[in-house]
């Protein structure tokens, strides 16, 4: 196929124009709409024109509607990678115009608002994300927590972790979660939180680190010799020097 070869060659108007004449040919072929995805992935930004052009000869179109959202998700995504955050916003905006029912767009406004420290709108959006999706993407509620974080809300964003424990039945962030009770001042159950982790994966350097500090912190908070020892032996198997002045005050690592 003629498509196959300028594809390998990666000229992507060309491609997509092979494309466009197969399908008129061919409308019900889905391995020529499959190549169209793939490249729809890659460079969405082209593939956009192809899909309105689809659009403007079959107005009644599903498949293309789908792709051009898919097309402006990918758009929103690689502006995240980039840390173009004002771009991502915008790109979102611009999903959201088009098809206000989309979680992705929701979701992805939420994201690009958190980077742009503005988490109160960030909220929103998730939970709207939330409400599009009947709530099964674990991604969306990990951002949802991490807003009501920023906003110096941990008690709510403990309750984003526990509905995902049930949605996601045992899925859990459960660095992020621990560190949540950690600042509420609830180390016991940091440290619970932090040993589940473990259990999956021993060696976790971050989650020992943390489990720690939680350590620590239950040390301050009831004056347990135990809790520091055990804090001070992980550091100690992590390489990690310290020279804890119980003074509360004071800095765990110094």
């Amino acid at each position: 196929m003629e498509c196959v070869a300028v594809l390998e060659n990666l000229n992507v108007a060309e491609a997509l124009k092979n494309l466009e004449e197969e399908i008129a040919r061919n409308p019900l072929n889905l391995s020529l709409w499959h190549q169209v995805a793939t490249l729809s992935s890659k460079f969405p930004e082209e593939a956009i024109g192809f899909y309105e052009d689809v659009l403007e000869k079959d107005p009644e179109s599903k498949n293309a509607r789908n792709c051009i959202q898919d097309c402006l998700c990918s758009m929103a995504w690689k502006r995240y990678c980039k840390e173009e955050y004002g771009d991502m916003l915008l790109v979102s905006e611009k999903i959201l115009d088009n098809f206000p029912n989309s979680s992705c767009g929701w979701d992805y406004a939420g994201m690009a608002l958190i980077e742009l420290k503005e988490p109160a709108v960030a909220v929103h959006c998730h939970n709207l994300a939330i409400e599009k999706e009947n709530g099964h993407h674990s991604n969306t509620y990990n951002c949802l927590a991490r807003a009501y974080n920023m906003m110096g809300l941990p008690e709510k964003a403990l309750e984003v972790y526990e509905r995902m424990e049930e949605i996601f039945q045992g899925y859990q962030n459960l660095n992020n979660w621990g560190n949540t009770y950690c600042d509420t001042g609830e180390f016991e159950k940091a440290i619970e939180t932090y040993n589940k982790g473990l259990e999956s994966d021993p060696s976790d350097k971050l989650l020992r680190n943390n489990k720690a500090v939680a350590l620590i912190g239950l040390y301050k908070k009831t004056g347990k010799q135990e809790y520091l020892n055990e804090a001070l032996n992980i550091f100690s198997d992590l390489g990690i020097e310290t020279s804890y002045n119980p003074n509360p005050d004071s800095s765990i690592l110094e």
